[in-house]
């Protein structure tokens, strides 16, 4: 049975925790990141063996002469994402379209190293960002519009060495069933599906309750380097692993009760194939029923 998340224009983006990391020279420009190979064109492919078929896509990747990312689409243009910075390269918004109509904004509001997302489909939630000396996000708090005051509901904290993110801990109260169950593999990359965790109305929820650890991920990585690394919409998702130096070979996610026993664990491996300039040229996912195949073009 095909996983939900394997899409190709929808696997390539997401995520809900990739970034530019910031510039510590003149801010009144934008920094110019060195320039290295970068991904111009990925290929997906999806081979089911219950059902059996086979599914194929791609996406590109287009820059400005800042070396930064300014859209991602689909290959055939149906699908897109364009990105607006500021003249430092900070990211202030994502817009996501079909077929030329908008469907989605994110803005991105900066305030030092504190930086505040908000959706323009709901105006009772939003999320906030703290970056670390390093530039890299160390906790994503999650706020709900209750009685006129803005609660906070969830939080997510990040340790990062070297680089690369090699634990996440997801907490929340009690008092809300989460969304979060489980992001081994990233749901809808290539959509804003990517923030929805962080970012969805949650009617039921309640500020009573105490909170408590629901999730635990750690993370181990190769020595190659990722190609998605200085994508900044990645840095502010749910998948903020796409934001490290290298790449994810091994994901291992705990589930917790409210009293802290382990309600199940689950896993993932990944197999990256390098080419000559230490990048990955092929990252592939095995299963019983699927094998999962993601080809990268570099420019």
């Amino acid at each position: 049975m095909k996983p939900n998340h394997f899409s190709a224009f929808n696997y390539a983006m997401i995520t809900l925790f990739s970034v530019i990391l910031l510039s510590c020279g003149d801010k009144d420009k934008y920094p110019v990141n060195q320039r290295g190979p970068r991904l111009s064109k990925m290929v997906q492919r999806f081979e089911s063996s219950n059902p059996t078929y086979i599914e194929l896509d791609s996406a590109k990747f287009l820059y400005n002469d800042k070396n930064i990312l300014k859209s991602m689409s689909s290959f055939d243009g149906v699908d897109s994402i364009a990105f607006v910075y500021t003249t430092n390269g900070s990211l202030t918004q994502c817009g996501f379209y079909s077929q030329g109509t908008e469907e989605e904004l994110i803005k991105f509001a900066w305030d030092g190293a504190i930086i505040t997302m908000t959706d323009n489909s709901t105006t009772n939630t939003k999320a906030v960002f703290q970056l670390g000396s390093d530039g890299h996000v160390n906790r994503i708090d999650t706020y709900f519009l209750l009685n006129q005051s803005w609660v906070l509901r969830s939080y997510l904290v990040y340790t990062w060495v070297n680089g690369n993110l090699i634990l996440s801990e997801y907490w929340e109260t009690n008092g809300i069933q989460s969304k979060l169950a489980n992001k081994v593999v990233p749901e809808l990359l290539f959509s804003e599906h990517i923030f929805k965790t962080l970012l969805a109305p949650d009617s039921s929820f309640s500020d009573k309750g105490t909170f408590y650890k629901k999730a635990s991920t750690s993370y181990t990585y190769d020595n190659l380097t990722n190609p998605y690394r200085d994508f900044q919409i990645y840095k502010f998702s749910e998948i903020g692993y796409y934001n490290s130096l290298n790449n994810a070979i091994g994901i291992v996610t705990n589930l917790y009760s409210s009293s802290g026993v382990v309600t199940g664990t689950e896993s993932t491996a990944y197999t990256f194939t390098p080419n000559a300039v230490n990048y990955p040229s092929l990252k592939s996912l095995f299963s019983a029923d699927y094998i999962f195949t993601e080809q990268y073009t570099y420019e």
